[in-house]
């Protein structure tokens, strides 16, 4: 799969994450865990940690702001249609973070960290919102 077509797999993944479910992220391809002793047991024999599951989402966000910097300047249909369904992505994905600091509750800085994130990413969609509009 090309690279595209991955970080928006994974934009997607991201959105569909739902309260108490965590992201194994030790694989080239991320799964989601439920939230319990299994859960653990797993994530600490096999070392994934909050700290993985925050590279994963920040590097995904961060490289979908590229490729929506990306596309937004062409102007084939193509790129077009693209810039908008990242656009969307982008916003749906808020839901999955929001579900995944909900996860975590009992960590500050990591809903903190998460917060972050969101707070970036409704920042950059309203710049370049402008530019899904004129689509």
């Amino acid at each position: 799969m090309d690279d595209t077509s991955e970080i928006i797999s994974r934009l997607k993944f991201i959105s569909k994450i739902q309260k108490g479910e965590k992201i194994n992220t030790r694989s080239t391809n991320p799964t989601i865990q439920q939230e319990g002793l299994v859960t653990t047991i797993s994530r600490t024999v096999f070392v994934d940690s909050r700290e993985n599951t925050l590279s994963f989402l920040s590097s995904t966000i961060k490289r979908c702001f590229e490729l929506l910097s990306l596309y937004s300047r062409g102007d084939t249909l193509f790129d077009r249609t693209l810039t908008v369904n990242l656009h969307e992505d982008l916003h749906s994905c808020l839901a999955g973070l929001e579900n995944i600091k909900n996860t975590y509750d009992s960590d500050v800085m990591f809903c903190c960290k998460i917060d972050t994130l969101i707070q970036d990413i409704e920042a950059r969609l309203s710049e370049f919102g402008e530019i899904v509009l004129k689509n």
